[in-house]
């Protein structure tokens, strides 16, 4: 399975490959493959369904990453505080970046 993650968290014991991946490569993958989407903040999902042009939904669920999953992470370039929800204009202007998370073990 392919889950879209906002965080590039080690969500069960393992070894794991954390690669950078550019945008294009995560609208390919996103397009040609079904995808859960584990965006937990209404802003973030609305901002990568813009960003992707296709519909990111919220979904906050917890996941337990197995050999097979991808893990495609969404990344803001800064520091988060906690419990806040950025705006589009706060993402944009922090940066961001994505990464593809995988277990090997």
């Amino acid at each position: 399975m392919v889950y879209l993650i906002n965080s590039p968290v080690l969500t069960n014991f393992g070894s794991y490959v954390y690669k950078h991946v550019g945008i294009g490569d995560v609208k390919s993958t996103l397009n040609t493959k079904p995808f859960t989407s584990a965006i937990g903040h209404e802003t973030t999902a609305l901002f990568l369904t813009h960003l992707l042009g296709q519909n990111i939904p919220c979904n906050r669920i917890a996941i337990r990453q197995t050999g097979e999953d991808i893990l495609i992470v969404f990344k803001l370039k800064i520091r988060g505080v906690a419990n806040k929800e950025y705006s589009f204009e706060e993402m944009e202007q922090a940066g961001y970046e994505f990464g593809i998370l995988t277990k090997t073990l």
